[in-house]
């Protein structure tokens, strides 16, 4: 990317101010859903689902899992997630945090790479130069591969 046609690009749609604020907004993106959050949209799915009662302490317990294993999930996307996965003929338990975040791979992968290219495009309209190549060594051939693991020559199998 040229920077100077990028920023001039950025600058025929806001001004510098506009325009740091967009990307400081992909960037950092809509807040992290908080323990509330997952108390109030798990305790509805959990509604739907047959489980033990819990005790109130147990109960906090869980949703505090919840909370740390699904760090930086926002409040929206645990709405989603949590209709999708009610949504699902196929789902007669209550879920998993791990469940829930398959569910959310896509969005969070997306998410990672809209904050990459938005730290990249600020580098770029502040005039940082490209970062360097992260190896300039050669990739290696697959007969180095498979020595490496073992494989020293292809051998037809006996019948």
């Amino acid at each position: 990317m040229n920077p100077e046609t990028t920023r001039g690009a950025l600058l025929k749609i806001g001004d510098e101010a506009q325009v740091r604020g967009w990307i400081a907004a992909a960037m950092f993106g809509p807040r992290p859903a908080e323990i509330k959050d997952f108390v109030v949209h798990l305790g509805r799915l959990s509604l739907h689902y047959w489980r033990p009662d819990f005790t109130p302490e147990q109960a906090k317990l869980m949703f505090q899992d919840f909370a740390a294993d699904m760090a930086g999930v926002t409040a929206g996307e645990l709405v989603d997630v949590c209709r999708e996965y009610r949504q699902d003929p196929l789902n007669r338990f209550f879920p998993t945090p791990g469940k829930l975040l398959e569910l959310l791979d896509h969005q969070l992968t997306q998410r990672r790479r809209d904050k990459f290219a938005a730290k990249r495009l600020l580098d770029i309209f502040d005039g940082e130069p490209e970062p360097e190549k992260f190896s300039s060594k050669p990739l290696p051939t697959a007969a180095e591969i498979l020595a490496r693991n073992g494989v020293t020559k292809s051998e037809p199998e006996q019948g």
